[in-house]
C-alpha cells in the first residue's frame, strides 16, 4: 500500500524557507473558481506575489464559465492581501477538455475522467509558469474535500520536471482550509456552484439529491432545520439549542401541518434528510397579511453551497404557485449571504429595518 506524502507539512517547510529567505517570489495560482481561491489567496499571498490563472475549459455552459471569471475578478477586488494579486482569464474552449477527457466520459466522479482534467488545467499553469518566468505554480483545487490532493501533487511534481519551474506542494483542505473558504464566500456572498463545472458532474450532481415532500413523521425535523436557520454573525456565540423554544421560534414549527398553508419539502440524499423548506401563514417576522405564506429554509452545514437550496426554494415556490397563492415572504437579516439565493429565486425587498429584509415573491 502506497504511504500517502503530507503535502500540508511540506507546504510548511517550503514557506518556512521563503520566510527566512526574505524574497517574495512570483507564484502561478490556477484557480477554479473564486470561493476555492479565497482562503488560499489570504493564506499565501503572505508570502507570494501571485497571478491567478483562471483556466478552465470544462465548465459549462460558456455562462458558468465568464460568471465564475466575474466572480474570481470580484473576489481579487475586495480581498485584503499583503503582496500583490493580479489575474489573467483564458480564452474559453471547451474542445480543449473534450479532446483531454476522449474516451473517459462514461468514468465515475473522482476517477480517471478528473485525473486528465487535472493534468490538462496544470499542464497550462505549468507551461505558463516557465514562459513568464514565474518561481513557482499551483492550484486551488485542492481545497476541495471532493479533489484527490495526492493525485494533483503528483501531476504537478511531474510537470514541474518538464517546465523547470516549481511546483508548489499543497493539501489546502488541511487545518479548516475548506471551512475558511466557506467562511470567506459568506463574508463576500460569493457564488457557490453545486456542481465542479463540467457536464458531466452537473448530471452527476442533478443525480445526487432528490426533493420531496417532508412525511408527517419526519415534521419533528423541523426542529433541528429551525435551529440551523438561525443566522449567527461571524464574531457571535453560537445559541443554546433551546432557543427554538422561544415563542417568536415556536411559531415556525408549533403544530405544524394541523394548518392551512402548512407545506414543507426535504431534501435527500441517500436516504437522508439534509435540508428542509416549510411556509406557513403565521405572525412571523416576515408576515405580511394573513393569506401570504411565510419561508423558512435550512440544510446542514455540510450540504451547503452546493444549490441544494435554491432547489428547494424552487420546490416550494412550485408548490404554492401550483395551490393558487399569490404571493409569499420571508424575512432575512442583511448579513446574511442568503439574501443573493432569495433574489436570484425571485423575492424582492419590500421593506426593511435596521437588521432585517422583509422580502415578497409574486407568483402570478
Amino acid at each position: 500500500m502506497q504511504t500517502k506524502i503530507n503535502y500540508q507539512l511540506m507546504l510548511d517547510r517550503e514557506l518556512e524557507s521563503i520566510k527566512s529567505s526574505g524574497r517574495v517570489p512570483r507564484l502561478l495560482l490556477h484557480s477554479c473558481c473564486a470561493p476555492c481561491s479565497s482562503y488560499t489567496l489570504e493564506y499565501l499571498s503572505e508570502y507570494f506575489e501571485i497571478t491567478v490563472f483562471y483556466y478552465n475549459p470544462n465548465i459549462c455552459p460558456a455562462e458558468e464559465f465568464h460568471r465564475r471569471a466575474a466572480e474570481q475578478q470580484r473576489l481579487i477586488s475586495l480581498l485584503p492581501v499583503k503582496h500583490p494579486v493580479s489575474l489573467i482569464v483564458a480564452d474559453y474552449d471547451p474542445r480543449e477538455f473534450y479532446d483531454a477527457v476522449k474516451g473517459l466520459e462514461d468514468i465515475p466522479e473522482g476517477g480517471e475522467r478528473c485525473f486528465a482534467c487535472y493534468r490538462l488545467r496544470l499542464e497550462k499553469a505549468a507551461a505558463l509558469a516557465a514562459e513568464q518566468g514565474y518561481e513557482y505554480f499551483t492550484t486551488t483545487l485542492s481545497i476541495s474535500p471532493h479533489k484527490n490532493a495526492q493525485k494533483l501533487n503528483e501531476i504537478a511534481s511531474e510537470l514541474s520536471g518538464i517546465y523547470k519551474v516549481k511546483a508548489l506542494p499543497a493539501d489546502l483542505k488541511k487545518r479548516g482550509g475548506y471551512k475558511r473558504s466557506i467562511e470567506l464566500s459568506h463574508t463576500y456572498g460569493l457564488y457557490r456552484q453545486d456542481y465542479c463545472g463540467c457536464i458531466f458532474s452537473q448530471r452527476e450532481a442533478a443525480r445526487r439529491y432528490k426533493i420531496r415532500p417532508l412525511d408527517k413523521t419526519e415534521y419533528p425535523l423541523l426542529d433541528d432545520f429551525l435551529y440551523e436557520a438561525i443566522f449567527i454573525p461571524e464574531g457571535v456565540e453560537v445559541p443554546p439549542r433551546d432557543i427554538i423554544l422561544r415563542p417568536e421560534l415556536q411559531v415556525y414549527v408549533e403544530d405544524f401541518g394541523t394548518r392551512r398553508g402548512d407545506y414543507a419539502l426535504a431534501a435527500e440524499i441517500q436516504g437522508k434528510v439534509v435540508g428542509a423548506v416549510w411556509v406557513r401563514i403565521m405572525e412571523d417576522y416576515g408576515h405580511i397579511d394573513d393569506d401570504t405564506p411565510s419561508f423558512a429554509i435550512s440544510l446542514y452545514p455540510e450540504y451547503r453551497g452546493r444549490g441544494i437550496g435554491t432547489a428547494l426554494m424552487k420546490a416550494m415556490l412550485m408548490l404554492l404557485r401550483r395551490e393558487g397563492y399569490p404571493c409569499a415572504s420571508l424575512a432575512v437579516q442583511k448579513a446574511n449571504y442568503a439574501v443573493r439565493m432569495y433574489r436570484k429565486v425571485g423575492f424582492e425587498t419590500v421593506s426593511e429595518n435596521e437588521e432585517e429584509y422583509i422580502m415578497l415573491c409574486r407568483l402570478g
